[in-house]
């Protein structure tokens, strides 16, 4: 198989990737639009948010940018051994945010390539650092939310299941993933040709997420401040709901929190759009707290959070980047 048929291969199936995207994206807005339709007076209550809750809103998602981008660095630096000052990457940190809500994952690249080129960082490690965050990250809400319900609402089901242990299981399948992928790509190695490839690398990412997971005073930190920022975004949930005039228990809450953090992860439209509001209503309404309310609190945070990265990414000079796109090569 030449090069040139690799090449347009991989681009027919990103091409495929996007309509898919795209047309999973008008499905939702679609469903969305007409629940809306259906049930216009919640509408009202959107429009009807008081400015102290909007401003309030706006402070806590400051607020955890600061801190998201603080346990980044704890975690660049310990995957890396590199010092990256903490400024220098608050910066990087919220223009690749900025940059991943107008173009998909054209953050994460900027960052890998900023890394590389000023701290001599490689993409293969930057990958490490990112998968690392991503998997320890997603693993200790599992077990917070566990915790929370667990200690407030042990009885607590969702969808008729057990939310504890739903959680419990949700969070041994995240742990064991890095684990699995990599005996897959090796299983898989001698059989196709470009698994060894990709062998190679989950092998590095694997080794460099395990081997920094093992250190107790790291772990410390990233647990410490990822309760920290479970915390945050419980209070943002508290408040959103708050604000629309419902009252929902704190082990509810930390099922939303679930949510979003899977939602930042798996990514099936562009930004999520749609499909996290989805699944807040479906949560919403297995949860007892109304889909009309869940959606509502999923478009509230959704347009603060991205009112507020806008705002500091083009502070930092993030429109700037927009039109110099071009010199953001992975091959330079």
């Amino acid at each position: 198989m030449t090069e040139d048929h690799v090449q347009s291969r991989q681009a027919k199936n990103h091409t495929l990737r996007k309509i898919i995207q795209y047309v999973l994206l008008l499905c939702c807005a679609l469903y969305i639009i007409r629940f809306f339709w259906k049930n216009q007076d919640s509408i009202k209550a959107l429009l009807s948010l008081h400015l102290w809750a909007l401003g309030m809103l706006a402070v806590l998602s400051v607020i955890s940018l600061f801190l998201q981008s603080f346990r980044q660095r704890i975690v660049l630096h310990k995957v890396s051994a590199v010092h990256v000052p903490y400024v220098q990457w608050f910066r990087i940190f919220i223009l690749g945010t900025f940059l991943n809500r107008v173009f998909s994952q054209f953050g994460n690249v900027y960052r890998g390539i900023r890394l590389k080129k000023e701290y001599s960082i490689s993409y293969t490690r930057y990958i490490s650092i990112y998968v690392s965050f991503s998997w320890l990250d997603t693993t200790l809400s599992l077990l917070v939310a566990m915790a929370v319900i667990g200690l407030l609402d042990p009885s607590l089901r969702i969808g008729g299941f057990p939310a504890v242990w739903l959680l419990l299981a949700l969070a041994v399948a995240v742990a064991l993933i890095p684990l699995v992928l990599h005996g897959l790509a090796l299983f898989f190695r001698t059989r196709i040709r470009y698994c060894s490839w990709l062998q190679s690398r989950l092998g590095q990412v694997l080794h460099v997420t395990v081997s920094s997971a093992s250190d107790p005073l790291y772990l410390a930190k990233v647990a410490l401040t990822g309760l920290l920022s479970f915390t945050l975004t419980l209070s943002l949930f508290y408040l959103s709901f708050r604000a629309l005039g419902v009252q929902v228990p704190w082990p509810v809450l930390a099922l939303f929190c679930v949510i979003m953090k899977f939602s930042n992860q798996i990514v099936l439209t562009p930004g999520n759009l749609g499909v996290r509001e989805l699944a807040y209503g479906i949560l919403g309404e297995l949860a007892g707290v109304g889909m009309a309310q869940a959606l509502l609190v999923s478009i509230i945070t959704r347009i603060m959070t991205t009112v507020v990265i806008i705002l500091m990414g083009i502070a930092f000079g993030g429109l700037g980047l927009l039109f110099q796109r071009g010199q953001y090569d992975t091959n330079d």
